[in-house]
């Protein structure tokens, strides 16, 4: 997911092909776990492990990055993420980053492409370490 998602939603001018040879590589994969969680409710077995965390990290990202409105296609994958998003201390991706809304302009919250606004805008890319809240 990181690849594609990446491409689909930070780079300027994706290359199709490209994408559409990561989509299938990643709608291969998806349709593994989704057999996977249909079956079984964590990674590895009925609590949650360390890979679960390091998968929904992949996973736990919004639809107008990744292409994939999982509840709909990967209905299995989505309750994971659920279970995965109850665990005490859970936050989504962009509340773990500081100052997200420095490029974009929005409140936080709102709409995550600050990067691809940001390399789209000519912003070099060394100042995008204040995106991380390190400028």
């Amino acid at each position: 997911m990181a690849t594609y998602r990446f491409m689909r939603a930070f780079t300027p001018d994706p290359n199709p092909e490209v994408l559409g040879f990561f989509r299938r590589r990643l709608d291969s994969i998806l349709a593994i776990a989704e057999r996977h969680f249909e079956r079984i409710p964590f990674a590895t077995s009925q609590r949650p492990t360390v890979a679960d965390l390091s998968m929904s990290a992949y996973l736990s990202y919004p639809a107008e990055e990744t292409g994939y409105d999982l509840p709909t296609t990967h209905p299995a994958i989505a309750a994971w993420l659920g279970r995965i998003a109850a665990l005490p201390g859970w936050c989504e991706p962009y509340d773990l980053l500081p100052r997200r809304d420095r490029f974009s302009g929005t409140q936080p919250g709102s709409t995550p492409f600050a990067f691809k606004t940001a390399l789209a805008s000519g912003v070099p890319r060394k100042s995008m370490n204040a995106f991380a809240g390190s400028g």
